[in-house]
């Protein structure tokens, strides 16, 4: 089975379509056509690889070096650069339900301003919950007020488990 992520990488490197937004020689970064929040974006490595640990030193400090881009890429987006970027995300209908997605994000309140913080995560393994079997790192801006209660972050994932500083015992028992 061809993997999705090498058949983007493969085609949108072919002359004349155009530029991913961040490049490198080891890495490759778009804006997530499934965002959860306005500038939500992908880094993902050129060479196949599953997982952190399958790439190379120079791959990895590629990667790190590819995120302060990356940050700094989704920081500059005003209102007008988003409703047009995602306008074309849209319009190239990744999936079935990519439009809904967008659809939201547009909605957001935060749409255009600078985030006031962010979530990475790096999903590896069917029980980690990576559904395209290519590493990629997700960097998420998140906004003051974007959800009730931050507290947790990635830690959310296990929603009981999340707030370290809530009692124990409150945390593991009540209803999520």
């Amino acid at each position: 089975m061809t993997c999705s992520f090498c058949a983007f990488i493969a085609e949108r490197t072919k002359p004349g379509q155009e530029d991913f937004p961040f490049e490198s020689p080891e890495i490759v970064g778009w804006f997530d056509a499934h965002p959860v929040s306005p500038g939500h974006f992908l880094l993902v490595p050129r060479r196949h690889v599953g997982k952190l640990t399958d790439m190379t030193s120079e791959e990895v400090a590629r990667l790190f070096s590819a995120l302060r881009h990356a940050k700094s890429l989704i920081e500059s987006l005003d209102v007008a650069r988003m409703r047009k970027l995602y306008g074309a995300l849209r319009a190239q209908r990744v999936s079935e339900n990519s439009p809904l997605f967008i659809e939201k994000v547009l909605e957001h309140p935060c749409l255009g301003q600078k985030p006031h913080g962010y979530n990475h995560g790096v999903n590896e393994g069917v029980a980690g919950g990576q559904t395209v079997d290519h590493l990629h790192w997700h960097i998420i801006p998140r906004y003051i007020g974007d959800v009730p209660d931050p507290r947790g972050g990635v830690r959310a994932v296990f929603p009981k488990l999340a707030n370290y500083q809530a009692p124990f015992y409150k945390t593991i028992t009540s209803k999520t």
